[in-house]
């Protein structure tokens, strides 16, 4: 028995006239077609969640390299005080209390709600502001409560929710200075384009060196899914590029380093297609078709050519599982007529 490309055939001296061929058989395709494509992937730039103006010793840390920390949870405890991080359009640049107005007392307001204390819709610190603010501060470890807002009990976060890659800090040690880096943040998956499969290079500090050209763009056809480690990502609606929606489950299997990765273009058969090897092929003036021993005579069967790799073609026709298709037919013979 051999094996051919993944499908077992039988290949079998036939005679037709004084001539002595080896044939197989087709086999029905019940799959889908697969073509080798890559994705050029768009990251963001490097990115750090930096102290607020604040001083003391570095008590305890809440995060943990590769975790992510979102709007609201805590950060590390500096001299008692538990430290929240919050995303908001811009930080808390002064210290608020009773009286002051501005957009950042309506974003105080705002991050308040979100903890679950009541707060106005206005910009005025007022005193249902000032109780909040008492309140929320017992919870952070300010025992007695402080009726003023300090900035320096929030971690300013660029987005919602951040990947954290890696930090310095020392647990005993002064927290960093006003500025300096509290945390590296992980790249985030901007994007990610469709393009002709490119083999991945990696560089000894792995990153991919390469510059793609934008010539090897691909689109997608209509019929075609895109798969990355055997699940289907959502294209976007110019079928040339990842969804954005897709981008986040992405992003978890990949390295930030990363910056082409492989993946297919799958779309289904139709219910006349049929695996055979190559050497069963024939092309005649443009024209495909496969031959088949009846007797003593070769009969051309037309067909038309999916995909061919590695001695493997998968065509469509008129084909059966009983048929001998002869496998490299002599030149003489190899014609489509």
């Amino acid at each position: 028995m051999l094996v051919i490309a993944g499908f077992f055939a039988f290949p079998t001296p036939s005679n037709y006239g004084e001539k002595v061929v080896v044939t197989v058989r087709p086999e029905a395709d019940s799959g889908a077609v697969a073509r080798d494509a890559s994705l050029l992937l768009t990251w963001s730039g490097a990115v750090s969640v930096v102290a607020p103006d604040w001083y003391g010793i570095t008590q305890r840390l809440y995060f943990v390299p590769g975790a992510p920390v979102a709007s609201g949870d805590l950060v590390m405890r500096v001299a008692n005080v538990d430290r929240v991080a919050y995303h908001s359009a811009e930080p808390f640049a002064r210290p608020l209390s009773s009286g002051d107005t501005g957009p950042d007392v309506a974003a105080l307001h705002e991050f308040l709600r979100a903890r679950g204390f009541p707060a106005p819709e206005s910009d005025r610190f007022g005193s249902q502001t000032r109780s909040s603010v008492i309140a929320f501060s017992k919870t952070i470890g300010i025992q007695a409560g402080q009726d003023s807002f300090d900035p320096g009990w929030l971690v300013y976060l660029p987005k919602p929710s951040v990947t954290v890659s890696g930090h310095s800090l020392v647990v005993g040690a002064p927290a960093p200075a006003a500025g300096a880096e509290v945390f590296a943040v992980r790249p985030t998956l901007e994007g990610a384009q469709l393009i002709e499969y490119v083999e991945p290079v990696v560089d000894s500090e792995g990153e991919d060196p390469r510059a793609i050209p934008p010539t090897q763009e691909r689109v997608a056809a209509a019929s075609e899914v895109l798969i990355f480690n055997g699940s289907e990502l959502l294209l976007a609606e110019d079928r040339a590029s990842v969804d954005s929606t897709a981008l986040p489950s992405l992003e978890q299997s990949l390295s930030p380093a990363a910056r082409v990765v492989s993946a297919t273009l799958e779309s289904p058969t139709s219910g006349n297609t049929w695996l055979i090897p190559t050497g069963a092929l024939v092309l005649d003036e443009g024209r495909y078709c496969v031959l088949s021993t009846v007797g003593d005579q070769l009969h051309a069967l037309p067909v038309s050519l999916v995909i061919e790799r590695q001695g493997t073609a998968i065509v469509e026709g008129a084909l059966s599982p009983d048929l001998d298709l002869v496998v490299a037919p002599p030149a003489s013979e190899r014609a489509c007529q």
